[in-house]
């Protein structure tokens, strides 16, 4: 498996991160044996696809719970959970707290502001400050 072949998969993961990695698609469509992606992708990447697909969704519920108002249960089903107990388990293990105490503490962070507050901030200032 080269190194584009690699980078698709890759490319395929981050576009479909809110669906269920399977590895026989992966193998059905490039056309390698599961464990040849698995240790290829873990060689290139340091995870395995499915670790790679965790970290993504994990990290995009982060993003959606600072700069939404979305309810945890609407977060836990955009990023690609089925189940809120699970997606709570695995942010707590990822962030050291639950969905919701982490929304709080980043308002509080940002002085109290609430995500609707963001609109007011003009665009180049939230793109300079990386807030969007």
């Amino acid at each position: 498996m080269g190194a584009n072949l690699v980078r698709e998969v890759r490319d395929f993961l981050v576009e479909n991160y809110d669906q269920p990695v399977e590895l026989h698609r992966l193998r059905d469509q490039w056309h390698y044996s599961e464990t040849a992606i698995l240790r290829q992708f873990r060689l290139a990447w340091g995870l395995t696809p499915r670790e790679f697909v965790e970290a993504m969704r994990l990290n995009e519920a982060r993003r959606l719970l600072v700069h939404t108002d979305m309810p945890v249960q609407d977060v836990c089903l955009a990023v690609g959970y089925g189940s809120v107990p699970s997606f709570i388990h695995l942010f707590r293990a990822k962030y050291g707290a639950t969905p919701l105490a982490y929304r709080e503490a980043q308002q509080r962070f940002w002085l109290g502001w609430k995500p609707s507050d963001l609109a007011r901030i003009p665009a180049c200032f939230l793109r300079f400050g990386n807030l969007r």
